[in-house]
């Protein structure tokens, strides 16, 4: 019987290798997609809070106003 020829071994150590290098590009891809559906949400919720803010703001200058306008 034959011996085993040495590029069945490095043969195999490169299966292993692509399949961790697949993982780790599919681990990739995935926050890539996971950044794109995201992103909006962050940008709407940027836009809420600045929203809240001018309430608030404008809820202040009313009350001062009344008081201004009662003198």
């Amino acid at each position: 019987m034959l011996d085993e020829p040495e590029t069945f071994a490095a043969a195999e150590r490169l299966i292993t290798e692509f399949a961790e290098l697949d993982a780790a590009h599919q681990e990739v891809v995935t926050s890539r997609k996971q950044v794109e559906t995201l992103l909006p949400a962050r940008t709407g919720h940027e836009k809420l809070e600045e929203t809240r803010k001018n309430i608030v703001t404008d809820e202040h200058l009313l009350l001062s106003m009344d008081g201004y306008c009662g003198q």
